[in-house]
């Protein structure tokens, strides 16, 4: 017999989809509960994996007045529980799913927070301080990505967390072994189109590099959708570079790996306190050498000799790190290996799997952890059973 996995999560995101699959491969029975939706049926070729909901419109704005109208979920997610019978709710994103599963009441609780769940939302205001420690201390398990947001979750919560970060499979995302030569350096960023993602400071330094080397064959290609595209091409426009910039919009997470192969180095450029960077993971086991900006997530996964650190908000120091990189091919093979070595021996997924999979397993064993809404939870699922 099989474990139940009830998710609750944005059906879009592609650390949902690679949780999901991962554990549906591990013969677990994975249902989602979404307040997104997906404008791609990934879960259709995955037997174990069933959609219980998601929205058929633009997902609910992380901010308080919206956090109210989950109480009206509630109902929802209940009929939810008792129709599918998780063995286990697990929610990914303290400030959103987290808060709806507290108030299921449903036993056992897990937390994963993300990033900007606890180093931004709770700094809102004191109310959004307070709605995260009560929906942290509801939880049986909490869950981190990283060091950086294990310390961070701790300013709101006195119970352990444990850190599984969202790893790569670096048996797929590896260096090309037919890889074309082409004729112009290619820089990286795989990201949304956002001011946040620091797009605009990467532009201002593409226009540094190219008024400094003005003879560089290169292109900036940017992947990734959002609001701040029409806005990015008008820059490009006024900085003269749109020769020099290649948007490529968003791409299905199937098709990034061909772009990371595609580029001689990669840029995370975050302005924010970001906790975690997959996509830098997914570069450096693809062997390219990243320049990523200094914020906690970024210290802790780019170590000496893996990859370039500088000030947020540089376009200067972005541009010199560019300059530098361009000049020697030797040195960008050389952060590539490393990098490579660093993600392999640190960050597999199937390891970060393992140790969720370990976490399960200990849940079903408390006695405890049996009521959901004051009633026991086998009164509302014909009883446990087993992942294969």
């Amino acid at each position: 017999m099989k474990r139940k996995i009830l998710l609750l999560a944005d059906i879009a995101s592609s650390h949902t989809q690679k949780w999901a699959i991962a554990l549906a491969d591990q013969g677990c029975h994975v249902g989602i509960f979404s307040l997104n939706h997906s404008n791609n049926a990934w879960y259709e070729s995955h037997q174990n994996i069933k959609v219980l909901r998601q929205a058929s419109g633009k997902k609910l704005p992380d901010i308080l007045p919206a956090k109210l109208g989950y109480f009206f979920k509630r109902k929802e997610l209940l009929n939810t529980i008792h129709l599918f019978g998780p063995d286990i709710l697990h929610a990914h994103y303290a400030s959103s799913y987290g808060f709806i599963g507290a108030i299921s009441r449903f036993k056992p609780f897990f937390i994963s927070a993300w990033g900007s769940d606890v180093f931004e939302f709770p700094k809102r205001s004191i109310l959004h301080k307070w709605l995260l420690k009560w929906t942290l201390k509801k939880a049986d398990k909490l869950f981190s990505t990283s060091l950086a947001l294990r310390d961070q979750m701790k300013m709101y919560t006195s119970k352990q967390i444990e850190v599984v970060p969202f790893g790569v499979n670096t048996h797929y995302f590896k260096p090309s072994l037919h890889s074309t030569p082409h004729l112009k350096l290619r820089i990286g960023i795989v990201k949304g189109m956002e001011d946040i993602y620091g797009i605009e400071i990467a532009l201002q330094a593409v226009r540094l590099v190219q008024s400094c080397l003005p003879l560089l064959h290169f292109e900036l290609h940017l992947v990734g959708g959002g609001s701040r595209i029409d806005h990015y091409k008008k820059l490009c426009e006024e900085y003269n570079i749109a020769d020099k910039v290649v948007f490529a919009g968003k791409v299905p997470h199937s098709e990034v790996l061909s772009h990371h192969q595609c580029f001689d180095m990669f840029l995370n450029l975050t302005i924010v306190d970001e906790s975690f960077g997959v996509s830098v993971l997914e570069a450096m086991a693809c062997e390219k050498p990243v320049i990523v900006s200094k914020v906690p997530g970024m210290i802790e996964i780019v170590k000496p000799g893996t990859g370039i650190i500088i000030e947020k908000e540089n376009p200067q120091e972005l541009a010199k790190a560019i300059i530098r990189l361009s000049s020697s091919k030797a040195q960008r093979q050389s952060l590539g290996k490393n990098a490579r070595e660093h993600v392999v021996k640190n960050y597999q997924f199937r390891e970060n799997l393992s140790s969720m999979m370990h976490f399960y397993e200990e849940a079903f064993k408390e006695p405890d952890l049996s009521k959901v809404s004051g009633q026991n939870i086998n009164e509302l699922k014909p009883g446990l059973t087993g992942c294969n």
